[in-house]
């Protein structure tokens, strides 16, 4: 029992004395001999524990700020050699991808980046009991790195791979729309791909245009950058119909829809054979009565308006239906029924872009 005792306090003693002893990377000289830039990506912080916060919340705060000086280190790197990178998008033979990349992203920030966790990523943290002061260091092997990054840029070849088929389909089936998503998609894809690629060309030294599948990324590119501009006017509507107002035409009405339609991305063809969609409109009015309202003449007059959306390849009536609404004016008939139809707008608008979206 005495030498259970002796052997329990012993290791106790061993364990207090490995927590009092600093690790050899808290030392500048040794961490910057073992773990030289040549060869390691690393981060080191030291801080001190705050105002109420726990011990624990102070290892993990710097340890988070240790991952990000690693990650802002290479992110450094990167752009400080990007202007000295001897391939670019033009040079690679993919003419008007760049311009893609900035429409896509047109409304995201100007500085967008996917890399902002570092995969197999060690770090470690110590507290000096004494001082008070915490440390932490984070590294990783720029060879490790760059396999795990190789074997990213393979995964998103293959998905773009797979957008590019089914963008392909959907077109083939007048699915426009949902084809360009998925080209989106594969743009998104190529950017993170590249972003990896440009990396490793940066940390390792050895590395060759066959191993970051460069020729591959090359060839997708184009195919890309082709299917966005044939998608880049949306899709094609033709649209006919007839309106009136008490019996006389009313041509504004189908122009108003074509131009909210217009402003979401929708083109307009006058050749019916030529269309995605073939949309028919008709609005028809009924006079209505006359009533005093706070002491002025109101007129009311009833639009009714019926809708047809046809999808040409299938030539299949994909929705039929009609609304009716009342509008009123104090002027006359007429400006009552342009009410009317002003509350027809966005329900019929609505309706066609629900439609082919679906």
């Amino acid at each position: 029992m005495r030498k259970l005792a002796v052997i329990t306090s012993i290791l106790w003693s061993i364990l207090a004395f490995c927590q009092d002893t600093p690790p050899m990377w808290v030392d500048n000289a040794w961490r910057r001999a073992s773990y030289p830039r040549e060869t390691y990506i690393f981060g080191f912080v030291q801080g001190e524990v705050q105002e109420n916060e726990s011990s624990e919340a102070t290892h993990q705060r710097l340890k988070n700020q240790a991952q990000a000086e690693a990650v802002a280190s290479i992110q450094t790197s990167v752009e400080h050699v990007s202007s000295s990178v001897s391939r670019s998008d033009q040079q690679m033979g993919t003419m008007g991808y760049s311009e893609i990349v900035r429409e896509v992203f047109q409304t995201s920030t100007t500085t967008r980046s996917n890399f902002n966790n570092i995969p197999n990523l060690a770090v470690e943290s110590w507290q000096d009991k004494k001082t008070n002061e915490v440390f932490a260091f984070a590294w990783v092997k720029k060879s490790e790195l760059s396999k795990h990054l190789q074997r990213q840029i393979s995964r998103l070849l293959t998905r773009v791979e797979i957008n590019v088929e089914e963008a392909q389909e959907l077109i083939g089936k007048g699915e426009k729309i949902e084809a360009r998503k998925t080209i989106v998609q594969a743009v998104e894809h190529l950017q993170e791909l590249a972003e990896y690629q440009h990396i490793i060309e940066i940390i390792d030294t050895d590395i060759v245009p066959e191993d970051i599948l460069l020729n591959e990324s090359i060839a997708l590119k184009k195919q890309v950058t082709k299917l966005y501009q044939e998608l880049k006017n949306g899709i094609y509507i033709y649209v006919e119909g007839e309106c009136d107002i008490l019996g006389k035409a009313y041509l504004t009405f189908i122009q108003e829809v074509k131009e909210q339609l217009s402003d979401l991305g929708c083109s307009f063809t006058s050749d019916r054979e030529q269309a995605d969609w073939v949309i028919d409109i008709v609005g028809t009015t009924r006079k209505m009565n006359q009533a005093q309202v706070a002491g002025f003449l109101a007129y009311f007059v009833e639009v009714n308006v019926s809708l047809q959306i046809t999808k040409t390849n299938t030539q299949q009536l994909i929705f039929e239906g009609a609304w009716t609404e009342k509008g009123s004016h104090t002027n006359n008939d007429y400006e009552a029924a342009l009410d009317a139809y002003k509350k027809h707008c966005q329900i019929v608008t609505n309706k066609i872009i629900e439609t082919i979206n679906k």
